[in-house]
C-alpha cells in the first residue's frame, strides 16, 4: 500500500499569519520535538490544538500546543507514516510524521 499526503496550510491568506512547523527528527523513533518559530504571532489566533493521525485514519494522540517548543513521546507508536495536524480558529496544517 503505498500513501503519498499532502502536506498543506489552509486559511493562511485570511490571516496573513505564516503557521510554519519543524519536526525532528524525522523519522522519529522514541519522540519527536514539534517546533513553531511563529508561536507568539499565533496566540490571539485561539488555542493550538494537535492531533497524530495513523495512515488508517485514526487518531492516536491529541494534545495542546502551548509554547513554541512541544516533545512528543512516540515511543509506543508502531512504525509508519502518520499525520500531524495543528489547527486553530484560523489555520489548520498538515505535515508527515514518520515512526520508524
Amino acid at each position: 500500500m503505498n500513501f503519498n499526503f499532502l502536506e498543506q496550510v489552509t486559511g493562511i491568506a485570511q490571516t496573513g499569519t505564516s503557521l510554519q512547523v519543524q519536526r525532528y527528527p524525522n523519522p522519529a523513533k522514541d519522540e519527536v520535538n514539534i517546533n513553531l518559530p511563529g508561536f507568539g504571532n499565533l496566540l490571539g489566533l485561539g488555542v493550538l490544538k494537535a492531533s497524530l493521525i495513523s495512515a488508517d485514519g485514526k487518531v492516536v494522540n491529541t494534545f495542546t500546543i502551548n509554547s513554541s517548543l512541544t516533545q512528543l513521546n512516540v515511543g509506543n507508536l508502531q512504525a509508519g507514516i502518520y499525520i500531524l495536524k495543528i489547527e486553530n480558529t484560523e489555520n489548520v496544517l498538515i505535515k508527515r510524521l514518520v515512526i520508524r
